[in-house]
This record gives C-alpha cells, structure tokens and sequence, in this order.
C-alpha cells in the first residue's frame, strides 16, 4: 500500500527536479503576451515595483512592472513617499481605465489629473492610473491591498465590465487547470519550452481561444448565466475595498459603468449598475455616476462610444472625467467649495492640447481602431461604417490638427 502511494509521489518529486534544473540550465524564454495576460488575471503580481535607477525619477520612485507595459500599460512611475500636503489618487479598474484603445496618449485619468490642477491651483494632487488591461475586481482586489500601501488619500474604482467575461478564468474545473497550467509556466523554464513547442505562441489577442475554452462549460447562453453569477463576487470584492480603504482612512468612489445607448445589448449594465449605487449606499461609500452622464449626454457633438469595441472614444472618456471632478468637489474631501475656481476649467480640446502629443499621434491611434474594426466578425456594411469613421477621423487631425475634434462625425 505504501509502495503504490510512495510512486506517484516520487514521480511528482522527479518531474519537478527536472523543471527546476530547467531554471539553471536552459536559456531564459519569455511568456507569451497571452499567457502573461491570463497570469495577471489569475496570479497577479506587484503593480509598481521599485527600479534602483527609473528612467524618469528619482532612486526613491516606484515605476510600473515592466510586464504590464508589455501589456500596453504607458510606463509611468511616481514618489515611494507623498510629499507634504500633495493629494494622492489612484485610479483602478480595467482597460477603460486604463484608457483602450488610445491608453498611451490619454485616459480619464489624465484628462482628471489636468482638470485638477487647474480648478484647485492651490493644491499639490496628483492623479495615479492603475487600470490594467482586462482586469476585474477579483484580479485587483490585490493590487488594490498593494495600492494603499503607497499614501493615497482616493481611489477611484470602476469594476463591472470584465466580471461576466472574467468569471470562467475564476470559477470551475477548467479555471483550476488554467492555474496550474499557469503556475507552471511562471515559475519553470523548461516546462515553458516544452508548452510552446507542443502548442506554438500565437499573436496577442487577449487570449481569446483560451477564454473560449475556459466558456465551454457555461453553454449557448454563458453570458447570461455569467454576468449573473459574477455579480456577487463583485460586489463582495467592492465592499471589501471600501473596508479595506476605511482602515487606511482613505476614500473609495464607486464608478458606475458606462455603455454605448444605441446598443440594446448594453442594457444588462443598468441592473449592474443599481447593485454598484445600492451598495455604495449600504457602505457609506461615495458615487460617480459615469452611466448617468452618458444616457443624459445630449450635446450634439457626436460620439463619445466606439460602437462595438465597448470603450469610450475620446470625448466620453473627457466626460468620465468631467464627472468624477464634479462628484470630488461635491464630495469634498478634497477642498471646500469655495476652494473650486471653475472658471479655470478648459474644453476637452484645451486639455488634448496640453497632453503630451501631437494630433498625428491621436491619428494613428484611430488608424489602428479601424483595423480593429475591420477583423471584427460583423456585417460587412457595418464594418465598412465603422472604418470610415476611424479614416476620416484619422485624416481631418493629420491635416485640421486639434481643430477636428470641433468636428464630430
């Protein structure tokens, strides 16, 4: 009996050796993009990590994990500790956090940290963007424990979108094999050659053919059964932050979760979107109701959706952030009201200008959208639509500039 249990553990024992001797001798050989991803998702790892000598700061800074800027994450790095009086905020959730698909020119963190500046001249804040490609509550609830080690006095969250898309990479037998998978792939050289050499490494494309494995199990109708089996580990995660944050006597904002009007689909946001406000309630914990400012958005100035990308274009991330200003000085802890010069608050075109790119940067940034749009399964009219939209918006800022944005199409 011992025999015939002491063999496969022996086994087990051998085959880990092997891997481990793997590390010592076999040259070193990245993750996939795909498989880094999935790793971030189910095994996250530090968020910003010190660098003895970081390109753009002092010793003393924290910068980015240089895996999350394979991940399309910009490189950015702030001060280990706040200096005196500077209002610190970080910014947390998914890739509209972290501003997709325009993420290494703008987000609504940057256009909230300009906003800032100008209507409180008088404070030192600093506005922190620590949305990840893809993430959910359940990936960022560590991150979000790391984050309040770093002095902030806010942290904005905005977490919805990802969970019905996210829910099979947490939940049932297929996701315990992707973690073991996973694990081994971090942690052992040799196992990684032997996966990419049995499998090859195929372009980043969020990990698409895995996700659609780790979905079989959910059936036709797995978005449903999904998006309401992830509802209450989301909204568990959430009040676990505001806890959390309520320890460290910092202040969690709930964002709601915006979605294009003119697409029926979208309409499973608004229950979502009544669990986050309830909660918030039940927790005491402030509101931005990024969802409100969109459904009320009448302005005529054109679109502030990527109709079927499910992100914000330009404008409505400037309205994400023209909302979460307006719900920080309501809430007021950051300045009293008398503090606010809103009289110093510029257009969206005021503030493209100050960000730190050209119009033709804006522009390929679009050029890429239409690719994007064109290897999307849609109706072939609708494709052609929406690519045009991405080509004239891409040509009148390469020969209009800023002025385009004027114009919306």
């Amino acid at each position: 009996m011992k025999i015939k249990f002491l063999l496969p553990v022996c086994g087990f024992v051998l085959i880990i050796t092997a891997l481990a001797a793997g590390n010592i001798f076999a040259p070193p050989r990245p993750l996939s993009a795909n498989d880094l991803l999935l790793s971030w998702l189910i095994f996250p790892g530090r968020f910003f990590v010190p660098e003895p000598n970081p390109p753009t700061g002092a010793a003393n800074d924290l910068a980015l994990n240089p895996e999350l800027v394979r991940l399309h994450n910009r490189f950015r790095s702030f001060a280990r500790k706040k200096t005196p009086g500077e209002i610190r905020i970080f910014c947390l959730g998914g890739s509209t956090t972290q501003g997709w698909p325009f993420q290494h020119l703008l987000s609504y963190p940057d256009f909230l940290n300009l906003e800032l500046k100008d209507v409180l001249p008088s404070r030192r804040i600093k506005v922190i963007n620590a949305g990840i490609l893809s993430s959910d509550s359940e990936s960022d609830l560590p991150l979000f424990k790391e984050l309040l080690r770093y002095q902030p006095d806010i942290i904005l969250v905005y977490e919805g979108r990802n969970e019905p898309l996210d829910a099979s990479l947490h939940q049932g037998w297929r996701a315990n094999l992707l973690s073991i998978n996973l694990w081994l792939l971090r942690r052992f050289i040799l196992y990684r050659y032997l996966r990419y050499w049995i499998c090859p490494a195929v372009p980043f494309d969020h990990a698409y053919e895995t996700r659609a494995w780790a979905w079989k199990d959910w059936g036709h109708n797995w978005w449903e059964r999904s998006s309401m089996m992830a509802r209450g580990p989301l909204l568990k995660n959430l009040a676990r932050m505001v806890t959390l944050a309520r320890q460290s006597r910092c202040r969690v904002m709930l964002i709601t979760q915006v979605g294009d009007p003119a697409d029926p689909s979208e309409n499973w946001l608004t229950p979502l979107n009544n669990s986050i406000k309830k909660l918030a309630v039940e927790q005491n914990a402030p509101v931005i109701d990024a969802a409100q400012a969109f459904d009320s958005y009448r302005r005529g100035l054109g679109t502030i959706f990527l109709h079927h990308i499910w992100h914000p274009d330009v404008g409505g991330y400037f309205l994400i952030s023209q909302t979460a200003l307006h719900a920080l000085a309501r809430n007021g802890k950051i300045a009293p009201a008398k503090d606010w010069r809103w009289g110093r608050e510029k257009s969206e075109i005021g503030y493209l200008q100050e960000l730190p790119f050209m119009p033709r940067s804006l522009a390929a940034a679009y050029d890429h959208l239409r690719d994007a749009y064109l290897s999307l399964k849609l109706p072939p009219a609708t494709s052609a639509a929406l690519a045009r939209f991405c080509t004239t918006r891409s040509r009148a800022l390469k020969h209009e500039g800023w002025a385009a944005m004027l114009r919306r199409d």
